[in-house]
């Protein structure tokens, strides 16, 4: 699988790459270097904008900002800590497990749905076998009645085909190959996250920021590590108890499916033989036909 996996991602990256080389072509070369200088240079300036705004933030805002992430923060770490989800789906499980165990549907639809499944397989499997006993039969049958009209058969002749290949000589790069290797050398360097970047730094170093966050963030995320755990437990409570329900419930329904898949594949197999030999059979005669009115 890791194999598969592995080339797949080297046919993707190949087919990526279709195209002019831009990296190595040397008239194509100076077009990607461009491009990756336009990028470097949007780079740098978007990461100063967000710089100068990080440093020009107030107590204020690093207060309004410690409060918003220290609670998410809190939050996600009582959603997603031994009290929160993974103790709620515990809890539904084992719930859910009991209930599905002893629900009295299982045992019904479990039965229906192999009787039903059986017997498709069955059908499926007989009319495989009795499509090849059809066609021997038809073939032979076929193949007599068509030997007693000796008739000839003719070969069409075969079609050629040809391709003509033209070809032209190149003067110079193509502008459009200079267009793509530009645009290919800035999308290989431009970072999106710049500006991002620039003004977490800008804040990380503006001590006015930086007291104002460090004020509200602990009291924040006290806030939000209860409110976490409630709504975790109460979704780890419902994702669980649907899981063990399954679980239990494919206790009865196994065991009642298996039961009744037997009896449903023997019927369809009886059905699937008697179709499949009469279509086989149908087959045969005309492939058997077709052979004997050659007279080779």
């Amino acid at each position: 699988m890791r194999v598969a996996w592995t080339l797949a991602l080297a046919l993707s990256l190949f087919a990526c790459q279709v195209g002019p080389d831009c990296a190595h072509d040397p008239e194509l070369q100076p077009a990607y270097q461009q491009g990756r200088d336009r990028a470097a240079a949007d780079n740098q300036a978007g990461y100063d904008r967000g710089r100068q705004v990080g440093l020009a933030l107030t107590a204020a805002d690093g207060d309004r900002d410690g409060a918003a992430e220290g609670y998410q923060a809190g939050y996600d770490d009582g959603y997603h800590g031994a009290q929160g989800y993974g103790a709620g789906f515990a809890d539904g499980s084992n719930d859910g497990t009991l209930d599905g165990a002893s629900d009295p549907s299982a045992c019904a639809i479990g039965a229906s749905d192999g009787a039903l499944d059986g017997e498709t397989a069955g059908y499926a499997d007989g009319g495989s076998a009795g499509d090849a006993d059809g066609y021997d039969v038809g073939y032979a049958d076929g193949f007599s009645d068509g030997v007693a009209t000796c008739g000839d058969g003719v070969a069409a002749p075969g079609a050629r085909s040809t391709t003509e290949r033209s070809s032209a000589t190149d003067e110079g790069p193509d502008p459009k190959d200079l267009q793509v290797c530009e645009q290919r050398g800035f999308q290989d360097v431009v970072d999106a996250n710049a500006q991002a970047r620039g003004l977490l730094d800008g804040k990380r170093a503006n001590p006015a920021y930086q007291q104002g966050y460090q004020a509200s963030y602990a009291a924040a995320y006290t806030r939000g590590t209860p409110a976490g755990i409630s709504d975790g437990r109460a979704a780890g409570y419902d994702d669980g108890y649907d899981a063990g329900f399954d679980e239990g419930f494919a206790i009865n329904y196994d065991a009642c499916y298996e039961g009744s898949f037997g009896a449903g594949y023997d019927d369809g197999y009886a059905n699937g033989l008697d179709d499949g030999y009469a279509s086989g059979y149908d087959h045969g005669y005309a492939a058997g036909y077709d052979d004997g009115d050659d007279c080779i």
